[in-house]
């Protein structure tokens, strides 16, 4: 089963063998409706130009984020990056929700 949310949606539901094949349906679905989107567009697009500015950027953030994923990965098998710097207050700690302004 996939590691992405959406595709374990099925697996949480229930406990059966068809979650799994559900996964796989939900993720072909989604990859056809990008790529009929994409083939879409650059059909009925006079200029193409902010289409493949998009694509490139959407691939950008793809690939940052398989990369920073792939990095802590590594961390978890050869161990914890030391603090690089450490900022003080209770504020910016990692355990608190993200950027959280407390009233």
């Amino acid at each position: 089963v996939a590691e992405c949310g959406v595709f374990r949606i099925p697996y949480m539901l229930g406990d059966s063998a068809r979650s799994i094949p559900v996964s796989a349906i939900i993720g072909t679905a989604i990859g056809l409706g990008g790529g009929f989107g994409t083939y879409w567009a650059s059909q009925n697009m006079s200029d193409t130009k902010w289409l493949a500015f998009f694509l490139a950027n959407l691939t950008g953030w793809l690939s940052v984020g398989l990369f920073t994923g792939g990095c802590h990965e590594f961390e978890e098998v050869w161990g914890m990056t030391p603090y690089v710097w450490k900022l003080g207050g209770s504020f910016w700690s990692h355990k608190k929700f993200p950027i959280c302004l407390e009233t």
